[in-house]
């Protein structure tokens, strides 16, 4: 997938793979109730909502995790 990014390739290639193994950390937590749902819901506002990745990085925290549920559901995720 990095290999589209011409001579950006290495920096894409580190960034999706520290995303990707973030992603792994958060499935992988037994008692977490949203598990990957968090980084993704973060992904999906800097990508898509224009969402500065500090303000994405720190809009979850401390919110009930039944209102980030609430967050990715009318995302469709």
């Amino acid at each position: 997938m990095a290999n589209a990014y011409g001579d950006d390739e290495l920096d894409v290639d580190i960034l999706l793979s520290i995303l990707y193994v973030g992603m792994i950390v958060e499935e992988n937590k037994r008692r977490a109730k949203l598990r990957k749902r968090v980084k993704r819901l973060g992904g999906h506002q800097v990508l898509f909502e224009d969402m500065a990745p500090e303000q994405a990085a720190t809009f979850s925290r401390g919110k009930p995790w039944e209102v980030i549920d609430l967050e990715c559901t009318v995302r469709y995720f």
